[in-house]
């Protein structure tokens, strides 16, 4: 997502939009790339692909509300 999507167009948004600060959603076309590319990467069931997608969009949704959210623990 990173990759795909600008710094100005992962700003306040999300995946779906709406939300409780209506934020706008990110641009369906490149959004179905990643859902491509990540199914294509990682051998998933048809039969759960469904419940794994959501977890990507949950995921996604995540890491666009705190951009700079350390990712390990500094000493």
């Amino acid at each position: 997502v990173e990759k795909l999507f600008t710094e100005e167009e992962r700003y306040n948004r999300n995946c779906r939009g709406g939300g409780p600060k209506n934020k706008e959603a990110l641009n369906p076309k490149k959004l179905r790339l990643v859902k491509r590319l990540f199914f294509s990467y990682f051998t998933v069931p048809v039969s759960e692909q469904a419940f794994m997608w959501t977890k990507c969009i949950r995921a996604i949704d995540e890491k666009l509300r705190r951009p700079f959210k350390a990712r390990y623990n500094r000493q």
